[in-house]
């Protein structure tokens, strides 16, 4: 039976395979999302929209033919500039997201730790940062909008405590990240070797760790499951004088923007100090998904 609190969204991205079926993966990752409606562009990279006119104009009629349909929002799998998530929302009369904001919000459902919770901190903020400006730009109708209270502009103020709040969390990323350098180094004094399991989302790293440490991560077909990293000790051949430390990371995904990766610098760093980086690829997928998922990892 169908959640009646279910969010009803219309997916609009690219028409080949890979990306269709990301895209959705996507969308489906978050609790309680259904897609109503599933429209492709070859080109998602125009003025206005991202889309072309005609298929925005496509979309608003669909929305007015299926209003019964309680649709509440437009998901566009590509970037969006903060003017053409306004022009797009005048015309559908929907709540639209971008793919960035899409992520960020899967990130956010996901996390558990305190330190991927800065980290998704931290991306929220560098995806605010350059908004703020256009944001207040439309609100205002103006170039520059009006001065508060202590006669300075409001954006300023805005952009100031943005960057306070940036400030802050990367001092506690820092903090953290001094934290897992020590347990680095405590980790290197038992000369045990480290393996690093690395990959793309949802390519099976987590059931991986799970059989071969016995432990009882949780793994799902969503993706970005796993936020953080763990590690766990494992015996090589059952010889309890013989093991390694074995590494979940976070999983890697196509067009992921640099500042998102430079969120998780802390958490990704954990792979480059290992002795072994045990790349997973799901084989039953197709040759040019997996060629696609290997060059973004």
């Amino acid at each position: 039976m169908e959640n009646s609190k279910s969010t009803r969204v219309i997916l609009v991205t690219y028409p080949d395979s890979f990306r269709l079926d990301e895209a959705k993966s996507l969308v489906e990752s978050l609790p309680h999302y259904k897609i109503v409606k599933v429209f492709t562009q070859k080109y998602l990279d125009r003025s206005k929209y991202g889309m072309g006119a005609g298929k925005a104009e496509e979309i608003k009629n669909f929305v007015k033919e299926h209003s019964a349909d309680e649709i509440q929002q437009l998901i566009v799998d590509e970037h969006l500039t903060t003017k053409q998530i306004h022009d797009l929302e005048k015309l559908s009369e929907l709540q639209v997201i971008d793919r960035e904001r899409l992520i960020l919000n899967i990130f956010s459902s996901r996390a558990t730790t305190t330190e991927s919770k800065l980290q998704i901190e931290l991306a929220e903020i560098k995806y605010q940062f350059p908004r703020v400006r256009e944001t207040s730009k439309i609100a205002s109708g103006s170039e520059r909008p009006g001065k508060g209270g202590m006669g300075e502009y409001i954006i300023d103020v805005k952009l100031r405590e943005l960057k306070r709040q940036m400030s802050f969390v990367e001092q506690k990323l820092e903090h953290a990240r001094r934290k897992r350098e020590l347990y680095h180094r405590q980790r290197m004094q038992t000369d045990l070797p480290v393996v690093s399991l690395v990959g793309y989302t949802s390519s099976g790293k987590t059931t991986l760790f799970n059989l071969l440490t016995e432990s009882n991560k949780e793994i799902s077909d969503d993706l970005f499951t796993t936020l953080s990293t763990t590690t766990r000790s494992l015996k090589v051949n059952n010889n309890v004088n013989s093991k390694v430390l074995l590494v979940d990371t976070v999983g890697f995904i196509s067009r992921l923007p640099h500042y998102m990766v430079d969120a998780f610098k802390s958490t990704l760093e954990e792979s480059l100090g290992a002795n072994l980086i045990l790349l997973l690829i799901d084989s039953s997928e197709t040759i040019e998904d997996i060629r696609i998922k290997y060059w973004s990892c």
